[in-house]
């Protein structure tokens, strides 16, 4: 692994910055995002091809039921290296998903949440997905869906591991690269918010 200082901060050489953007409803959008490193020499189109292999491989029927076509859009990669963005890429995330009822509101969402052996808040990371159809949940939380995307997430993650890119944590770091790598992803049943997908409120007033 090489690094390179500037403007006083330490880059690892080769990092991917992904963000999955959806469109659950007409004009309005949502985006997810995370972060991967590697020391293999490679694009912003191949890891692109990487991440639709993984989601496809990934997938399973309670995870195409749990979302409407459309919330999963594109996948866009910004391709580092030391420290420089030298490419970018987009394309479309794997069709297949088959719920049909109303969604959630946009920016009430399931939310991965990742550990690092970093026991500080620097050493947590959220991936938030994309806003659920409601026939995903129950009264009172997720119905099954908990379960359902622990699964996928893992599986996303390790087929990513299989090409050397490893999900990490945390700003441009110094120090040690492992205190950082995510070890355990946490999934709970009840859903998130996002606020900066909060769409524009409008409000009626009444004089008393």
């Amino acid at each position: 692994m090489s690094f390179r200082f500037a403007d006083n901060v330490c880059y690892m050489a080769n990092v991917a910055k992904v963000k999955i953007v959806g469109q659950p409803l007409a004009g309005v959008f949502t985006s997810s995002g995370f972060k991967l490193l590697t020391d293999e020499a490679l694009d912003a189109e191949t890891v692109v091809g990487f991440l639709q292999d993984a989601f496809t491989n990934a997938r399973n029927s309670g995870f195409d039921h749990t979302w409407n076509a459309g919330v999963w859009d594109s996948f866009s990669v910004d391709w580092y290296e030391a420290g420089v963005l030298v490419g970018q890429a987009t394309d479309d995330v794997p069709a297949g998903h088959d719920a049909s009822g109303a969604i959630m509101p946009v920016n009430t969402c399931p939310v991965v949440s990742l550990y690092t052996p970093t026991l500080s808040r620097s050493g947590r990371g959220r991936f938030y997905l994309p806003p659920a159809s409601k026939d995903a949940i129950t009264t009172g939380g997720a119905n099954g869906s908990a379960s359902v995307i622990a699964d996928w997430a893992q599986e996303f993650f390790q087929a990513l591991a299989l090409n050397d890119l490893t999900v990490y944590v945390g700003p441009s770091m110094t120090g040690s690269l492992s205190s950082h790598w995510v070890t355990k992803i946490r999934v709970g049943n009840q859903f998130d918010h996002q606020d900066r997908r909060k769409q524009v409120e409008d409000y009626e007033d009444r004089t008393l």
